[in-house]
């Protein structure tokens, strides 16, 4: 099933008829639609429609959720349905869909991630089935179109947030180390130049707003990379990091002016990247203030303290965020993740 342009057009009224009031109809094209994926070539050829401009809005919607679905389902063979993408298929997937993350808009980048962790959980880097995937995204990650770095960064929360509920093993902690070898400089080269821009950009909302939106994702990819155990590149970086933390909960007030928060439901993107800062930094608090090496990932001392030397600065930064929040519910969770930090610090014995 080629994506040609008739392919195409039958592809994209199917996915329309599915939106329309009529029950006959909708069914009618949903049986087509499910006969449609055992057909080779179906995978790469709804991937392709989902990233094409000239579709309307809603039927690219339609294409992405049926991709992700069609992913998620069939990627592998499982207890619901026996039926497995054919390997060349996968192929064609697994070279278009990192494209398709930085060519979509972020609307549609929720689902074609979704399908992407899939991929990932599956076949990377399980012995290296998709061994371009991250000279893909670090490529990526070194535009300077602000827009490619942030789907880039989507893309590798994507793969990495698994980390956040895996069991601990060996296999699993090996897959970390590769993860740090391939993304952990140009993370924090991202973290230091992001935040040092927005400093020098304090007039410039709509800079701000794309600044905070990368620094929001990376404090997730930090978060990630460091919940199964503290890796000795991030210890080693550690007051790297927790400087530019530091920075991002005491932004200046011409900057916190730009973002005060309005009745819409969403936080600014400041107040979200704040909240994910928070989060990092509670992480630590509950799991490294002081570590008790076992000997068999470090040849360091037994024990010596990682971020107890940093509870004082981040307790009065937090604090201080704390009290200037507003009561509207959007800083509910914000407010949560804080007090969170603040009471796991009061209940520890190192500060």
């Amino acid at each position: 099933m080629e994506p040609t342009p008739e392919n195409m057009k039958h592809l994209a009224n199917f996915l329309s008829q599915t939106l329309l009031p009529d029950p006959a109809v909708r069914k009618q094209a949903e049986h087509q639609l499910s006969a449609a994926k055992l057909q080779p070539g179906y995978a790469g050829l709804l991937l392709h429609l989902v990233v094409q401009a000239d579709f309307p809005a809603e039927i690219r919607l339609q294409g992405a959720i049926q991709f992700k679905n069609l992913i998620n389902q069939h990627w592998e063979a499982n207890e619901h349905s026996d039926f497995q993408l054919p390997e060349a298929d996968k192929v064609i997937v697994k070279r278009a869909i990192v494209g398709a993350m930085m060519a979509v808009p972020e609307k549609l980048q929720i689902f074609v991630s979704d399908a992407l962790g899939t991929i990932s959980n599956a076949d990377f880097p399980l012995d290296q089935k998709w061994p371009e995937l991250m000279p893909q995204l670090m490529q990526s990650l070194a535009s300077q179109d602000p827009s490619i770095v942030i789907a880039t960064l989507r893309t590798t929360h994507a793969i990495t947030r698994k980390y956040r509920t895996a069991s601990q093993t060996e296999v699993l902690w090996n897959e970390i180390l590769f993860m740090l070898k391939q993304t952990h400089d140009r993370l924090l080269s991202t973290h230091t130049s992001c935040i040092a821009l927005a400093q020098q950009s304090a007039g410039n909302k709509p800079i701000l707003e794309l600044l905070f939106q990368t620094l929001e994702i990376v404090a997730k990819i930090f978060y990630d990379l460091n919940y199964q155990d503290i890796p000795e590149v991030f210890e080693d970086n550690l007051a790297i990091w927790m400087d530019g933390f530091h920075q991002l909960l005491t932004l200046p007030e011409p900057i916190k002016a730009l973002f005060v928060q309005g009745d819409d439901e969403k936080l600014t993107s400041m107040h979200q990247m704040q909240r994910s800062v928070c989060e990092a930094i509670l992480l630590y608090a509950d799991k490294y203030i002081v570590i008790v090496d076992d000997g068999n990932r470090s040849t360091r001392s037994d024990e010596r303290p990682v971020f107890q030397k940093h509870l004082g600065t981040f307790v009065e930064d937090v604090w201080a965020l704390l009290t200037q929040l507003g009561v509207q519910p959007q800083f509910d969770r914000l407010a949560v993740s804080a007090i969170r930090f603040l009471s796991s610090v009061l209940k520890g014995t190192h500060y």
